[in-house]
């Protein structure tokens, strides 16, 4: 009954068994594409489409197996006479390596998403960055603790080390606390 419900007609030539036919009914209506457009962007790449990432992966279960494709491609020439879950698929048989080629787009969509998320963690580290360059309290904390140590190792604050260390700054905190 939900086979039924799924394909407007039922009756035709079964190339798919019942249960696999339900199965991609079910993965094919729920896209927001036709499967004309779909065959094209497949056969052309084009990775940015209306299709999220998870329809993606579901397709990769829709696409119709060799053995399957070869028999949809011999019942072609008599589309009308086929249930309507054959001929929705009956685009994508004509792509070549169609599974390959859906796993690439999903490749590809992930890995914009990470580039994407990667560029704005850079962008937030740029702007740290900036923002010690340009701080003047820090850059007076930082000399103040080159005369504190240039002081306590040598007696004279203007003699001694032109720079100290992060490591140096660690210490200080340790000299602080009395250690």
């Amino acid at each position: 009954k939900l086979l039924q419900k799924l394909q407007c007609r039922a009756e035709g030539v079964k190339v798919l068994s019942d249960n696999r036919a339900r199965n991609i009914a079910i993965v094919m209506r729920r896209l927001s594409m036709p499967p004309e457009k779909l065959a094209m962007a497949l056969r052309h790449l084009q990775w940015e489409t209306d299709l999220r990432s998870d329809q993606l992966e579901q397709l990769l279960e829709a696409i119709p197996t060799p053995e399957e494709a070869g028999q949809l491609r011999e019942s072609a020439a008599n589309s009308h006479k086929l249930r309507d879950v054959e001929q929705l698929v009956l685009p994508l048989v004509d792509v070549p390596r169609a599974a390959a080629r859906l796993r690439m787009m999903s490749c590809a969509r992930a890995s914009q998403t990470a580039f994407e998320s990667t560029c704005a963690e850079l962008a937030l580290i740029r702007e740290a960055c900036a923002a010690i360059r340009s701080s003047e309290m820090l850059r007076e904390v930082l000399l103040l603790a080159l005369d504190l140590g240039n002081y306590i190792n040598h007696g004279d604050s203007s003699k001694g080390a032109r720079a100290i260390t992060i490591g140096s700054l660690l210490q200080l905190r340790d000299f602080k606390l009395g250690r």
